[in-house]
């Protein structure tokens, strides 16, 4: 039975380019290289006026899509710095620490969300909602893409697009995108799969349900560059389709996968408490029901209660919850190493650990008493509006140069000149197919910020100027 190696996971090879030769001014390993890297990049930066849970918030205390991505990165790297010296010991492994993992998943998390577009999930399934209208209504168009291609945009996807951004584009034109290591590219990628999956083989029915394929993780744009990522990694493939291929994920994809989805829940659940949508009562009672659980004698669980201030109180325990959290999911991980590492294990660590009911009882509450909150709701439904007008009016672009072979109509001319020319000048040449000027399409929207959308939304629609 295949099995997955450590001396192909943790690779310190780029896509795309060489691995630098070490000298004297070496102050960071590769993969200290790929954090910094991620942290400078503008896409990165944008995420600090994208929606988390609140859109548009308020208050600066709530997070946006830029501090929950650091916070996710800080328990990423805990939970990668514990595995790896598990690892290592497990494996006898030579040449690598701790922190080489710590650092990747540290890496992994700060990228995990560069790919959403503005407004959170609402955005995905907007631009999804846009694009199934717009084939309807477009037949002829319709008819120029495979059926994958469709569902690349119908089914539009943060992650997918979050590895355009990191493996296949960078303002240089140069290749390669940011040009981060594989080990790094290969656990950001939690769903290692296309738009469009084929029937698994005898590894891939290991795991009736495999969370690694309830989403996907690449466009069809970027089938090749994923298939080169899986590959240096040694990935199992679990399909033997080469058209729609999938594969295991990378192990410390479920690292990340636990950092995000904790951080998610637990700090999430605070935000909704410091906005008054969560009592005091119900906070320290669900946090606390976790935190009463820890296995760390050297956490104290009841020194929060002399805390006077509501908010540093609510605070403290939502440190030692996730605390808890995640020891609780590095014991998942060691139990169920063996079935990781050949494939068979595919299910997301926060379901499966002794908190699992708390979890999804916080997670239920949030749901009831803030995400559900109308502030939330009223500007969830104006991202349908706003990135639904957008791709109109810049679809509309790419619909007269198929159908007259140019563009002539005096607004389309002038929305061309609102595109950076990354994005401008592909869908004005008769050599790019229609299935990438749509799919630059939406890269322009969803990589707005939710200002800048709202902004320009406005603007073309003459409400102001």
């Amino acid at each position: 039975m295949s099995k997955l190696e450590w001396s192909k996971l943790l690779s310190p090879n780029r896509l795309n380019v060489k691995k630098y030769e070490e000298t004297d001014f070496d102050a960071r390993s590769e993969y200290q290289r790929d954090i910094d890297r991620i942290i400078f990049c503008s896409a990165f930066r944008r995420l600090q006026d994208k929606t988390q849970v609140m859109p548009l918030p308020q208050s600066d205390y709530v997070r946006s899509r830029l501090t929950h991505s650091l916070e996710v990165a800080s328990l990423g790297r805990s939970l990668g710095n514990l595995v790896g010296k598990f690892v290592i010991k497990q494996e006898n492994l030579k040449g690598v620490t701790k922190e080489d993992f710590g650092n990747i998943v540290a890496a992994a998390c700060l990228a995990h969300d560069i790919g959403n577009p503005p407004f959170g999930h609402t955005g995905e399934k907007a631009i999804g909602k846009f694009y199934k209208k717009f084939f309807d209504d477009n037949i002829q168009i319709a008819g120029k893409l495979t059926e994958e291609e469709r569902l690349d945009l119908t089914k539009f996807e943060g992650n997918a697009a979050g590895l355009r951004i990191l493996a296949n584009d960078h303002s240089s034109g140069r290749s390669g995108g940011l040009q981060l290591t594989y080990s790094t590219l290969g656990t950001y990628s939690k769903y290692p799969t296309g738009s469009k999956t084929s029937e698994y083989n005898n590894l891939g029915k290991f795991a009736e349900d495999r969370k690694s394929q309830s989403k996907f993780g690449f466009f069809q744009e970027e089938k090749c560059v994923f298939t080169e990522i899986a590959e240096q990694l040694g990935l199992i493939k679990i399909t033997d389709s080469n058209n729609n291929p999938a594969w295991c994920r990378h192990p410390l994809s479920f690292l990340l996968e636990a950092a995000d989805s904790l951080t998610y829940a637990v700090i999430d659940f605070e935000d909704g408490h410091k906005l008054g949508y969560i009592s005091d009562s119900d906070a320290e009672q669900y946090l606390h029901s976790i935190v009463k659980r820890t296995e760390d004698k050297r956490c104290n669980t009841e020194d929060w209660s002399n805390i006077i201030n509501k908010d540093e109180r609510i605070g403290a325990l939502r440190a030692k919850a996730l605390n808890s959290l995640l020891y609780e999911c590095f014991t998942l991980f060691k139990d169920k190493y063996e079935d990781i590492m050949i494939g068979k294990f595919d299910k997301e660590l926060p379901d499966c650990i002794p908190s699992t009911n708390d979890l999804e009882a916080i997670k239920k509450l949030s749901k009831a008493k803030y995400f559900a909150h109308s502030s939330v709701i009223d500007i969830e439904l104006a991202g349908f509006e706003v990135l639904g007008g957008l791709l109109e009016k810049f679809t509309d672009i790419i619909v007269e140069f198929e159908k007259t072979g140019q563009i002539k109509d005096p607004q389309n001319v002038r929305l061309l000149l609102k595109m950076a020319g990354q994005f401008a000048e592909p869908i004005k040449s008769a050599n790019v197919s229609v299935y990438k000027k749509l799919l630059i399409c939406s890269d322009f929207v969803s990589r707005m910020t939710d200002g800048y959308a709202m902004k320009l939304y406005k603007k073309l629609k003459g409400i102001e100027l």
